[in-house]
Order: C-alpha cells, then sequence, then structure tokens
C-alpha cells in the first residue's frame, strides 16, 4: 500500500440490518460510523443482499450505496450448492455431535456465501488496511477471513455453544492477524477452545445509548399492559432460550395467581394461548422510543440466554434505571450483574419464582439495583469510551492511521 493511500477499513457482515435486529450487525454498523466520525477513519461496509438470517434470500439490489456517511456495497448470496449435506451437518452440530473436516466444508460452504463479495476482497485487498468480519459462525466471516489473512481482524461475538468447538473456527483464529472481543469471558473461551496466545486477543467491549426519546407511559394501556411487569427484548428463539423463560413465566402464574405480566418485544412471532392473552404481551416489533418505555416502566429485565458475548439488551436496561434477572449459566451476563450489582441471577424455576416474588415486594431495592446498573453502564460502555478502546485495537495490530 502507498504511504500517501488512505488506510481504509472494511467491516464484514452477512447482513445489513437497519433496525435493531441482529445485534452483532447492529453494532457492526455503529463502529464503522463512529470510528470515521470520531476517528477520521474511512471505513465501508462490505455485505451481502440478504436481509433474513432463516432464508439467506436476496432482498436487496446489487451495488454501493451511501448510509449514514457510510459506503455498503451489496454481493448477492450464493444458492445453496448442497442442501441436504448442509442439513445434516446443521443437525448433527446441533445434537453436539463432532463434525468431520468435510462435514464442517458442508457446512460453512452452504451457510451464507457470495463468491462476488470474496472476489471483490480479493481483487481489491490493497486499498484496505484491515478486513473485520463479524460474527464468528458464518460463510462469510470463515472463507473471507482465508482471503487475506495477515490484514483481517475477527470480531466474533463468541459464546459456549458446539458451533464454537469447530475445528473450522478454531483454525480460523489462529490463520488471522488478531481477534477482537466484548467482554473477558469471551476472550477467555477465545484462547481456551481457539488454542491462542493471549496477546492475539484484545478486549475492547461494545458501546450502548438509550434513545432520545421516550414514549409517554400512558401508551401501555392502550398495549393491555398493567404494572407490574416483566420484560423481554430480543429475539425470540430457541437460540436466545425464550422458550425456555417463556415456559418458566408460564409455570410461575400457574402456582402464583397474581396480576405479574410478561411483555415481550422483538423479531420472531410467538403463540399464545387464549387463556393467557392477559398475563402474556406480545408487541412485537417496537420502535426505540418505545422500547425505552418498555424497559423503564418495567419491573425487571429477564434473559435467559446463555449464549451472549456481551448482551445489549442488558445494558438497555440499566439505561432507563432498571434492574436485570439473568440466566446464571451465561458466565457474561452473571458476570455483568455481580460486576454492577444490577440484578439477580436464577438457575433454577424456584430461583426464578422467589427472585420475582420477592422483586415485587421490594421496589426500593430494584430501584437502586437499577441505578447501579445506570452508573455502570455509562462509565464503561458509552460510545466514546469503546470507539477508543476499538481504535486502540486497531494501532495495536498495526495500523498506521
Amino acid at each position: 500500500m502507498k504511504k500517501d493511500t488512505p488506510q481504509k477499513i472494511a467491516f464484514i457482515i452477512p447482513r445489513y440490518v437497519e433496525s435493531s435486529a441482529g445485534g452483532a450487525e447492529v453494532a457492526c454498523r455503529h463502529f464503522a460510523e463512529k470510528l470515521k466520525s470520531q476517528k477520521g477513519i474511512p471505513t465501508e461496509i462490505l455485505t451481502t443482499c440478504a436481509e433474513d438470517n432463516s432464508t439467506w434470500k436476496n432482498t436487496k439490489d446489487p451495488g454501493s450505496v451511501e448510509k449514514n456517511g457510510i459506503l455498503v456495497r451489496f454481493f448477492p448470496v450464493e444458492e445453496r450448492k448442497n442442501p441436504g449435506e448442509y442439513l445434516s451437518a446443521v443437525l448433527k452440530n446441533d445434537a453436539k455431535q463432532k463434525l468431520t473436516p468435510i462435514e464442517e466444508d458442508f457446512y460453512f460452504n452452504n451457510n451464507v456465501n457470495s463468491e462476488s463479495l470474496y472476489r471483490f476482497i480479493k481483487e481489491h485487498g490493497e486499498e484496505y488496511a484491515f478486513f473485520i468480519f463479524t460474527p464468528y459462525l458464518f460463510g462469510t466471516t470463515v472463507n473471507g477471513a482465508k482471503i487475506h489473512p495477515h490484514k483481517t481482524l475477527i470480531r466474533p461475538c463468541f459464546h459456549d455453544e458446539s458451533y464454537a468447538r469447530m475445528s473450522s473456527i478454531k483454525k480460523m483464529f489462529q490463520d488471522v492477524l488478531g481477534i477482537i472481543c466484548n467482554s473477558p469471558m469471551e476472550k477467555e473461551l477465545i484462547i481456551q477452545l481457539g488454542k491462542v496466545n493471549d496477546n492475539k486477543v484484545f478486549l475492547a467491549g461494545e458501546g450502548v445509548e438509550a434513545s432520545k426519546e421516550i414514549e409517554d407511559e400512558n401508551i401501555l394501556s392502550s398495549l393491555s399492559i398493567t404494572k407490574p411487569y416483566i420484560y423481554y427484548c430480543g429475539r425470540r428463539e430457541r437460540g436466545k432460550n425464550f422458550d425456555f423463560l417463556i415456559e418458566l413465566f408460564r409455570e410461575y402464574k400457574r402456582q402464583n395467581k397474581n396480576s405479574l405480566q410478561f411483555v415481550t418485544s422483538g423479531t420472531h412471532a410467538i403463540e399464545i394461548m387464549p387463556s393467557e392473552i392477559s398475563d402474556i404481551i406480545d408487541v412485537g416489533f417496537v420502535s426505540e422510543s418505545l422500547k425505552s418505555r418498555l424497559y423503564k416502566s418495567a419491573l425487571l429485565t429477564c434473559q435467559a440466554s446463555t449464549k451472549e458475548s456481551f448482551s445489549i439488551a442488558t445494558m438497555e436496561s440499566w439505561l432507563q434505571k432498571r434492574p436485570v434477572l439473568v440466566n446464571k449459566r451465561s458466565k457474561v451476563l452473571d458476570y455483568w450483574v455481580r460486576l454492577s450489582n444490577g440484578g439477580f441471577s436464577f438457575k433454577t424455576f424456584y430461583e426464578f419464582e422467589e427472585l420475582l416474588n420477592y422483586s415485587q415486594q421490594n421496589q426500593k431495592v430494584l430501584d437502586k439495583m437499577g441505578k447501579a446498573g445506570y452508573e455502570f453502564t455509562v462509565a464503561n460502555f458509552k460510545w466514546e469510551k469503546i470507539v477508543d478502546r476499538f481504535y486502540k485495537a486497531l494501532i495495536y495490530f498495526g495500523y498506521k492511521g
């Protein structure tokens, strides 16, 4: 690269989303935008024409578009060449059975891929200082990282699951220049499973910010929401343990005849039985301002996921000064709660039940926890601080500016 050539950085994500769906992809967009605005780094986003992470169908036109001051390049997704072998690999992996190298190839080569994206990276490699891929388990990351490994960084959003133990992931971590992670537990897991040295992994974190607007509390009654209620925000899918969380609440209501509601917003539809329509309120995909109100008026925000590298929802709840109730089996969530004193952790139904009943009788304790969570989040995860850390990570891995 010529010395007078600006050192551009490209972020590569499997899909470009402008809503809050897709935490890793949204965080990537924020990093690209804020590195440019706060640090003056020329950044681009390379992505596919797909939006839905279950079908990976091309729904956007290929080409380049400027969004929020960032050039976004869209490339079409390839059709799966071996769908049968891919499904077989998925089912075997979900059953926690070790895949052979050939089966792993079937998985990543039929996951989400774009040959035109890979061709662009290969042909334009000299124009970029770094290619930063996120998250870890997609074909765009695993296959894209092979093109220019000496200038590739991975922001994996890594968590303990069967995919994390694939030999392809370990090899990717070992081959690339470096890895940027979100939490101390994620860093430990990367070093443990990836068999990489500590100096190859940089802890930068992730930024959060509260919505500038918040809906008036009166909107709750129009949505059939009454107090008290617990709130879940995010993807309503098995990977986030949502089915486990809602079943916990259903059992809670069978055992406790009170007025507590479960309010949920996010992607993927859920099924609510006629007998529980006054107890479980699904408001679907909501605006940032309504989401902030739902956090702010909740008794607690609940997260049962065990597969987290950071947890935006936890931090968003704390920015509205409301405590959280999280799954103790998630090392990341349990760590944040203990470090901040911003809520509770549960492991069994009986702990879940006891903590919900305690919370309804001890509002002052919850308010204190919510305030502690707020102070912790503002002190550690404001975007200005996170962008500074991310910039230090780039310098650490050789960025010349």
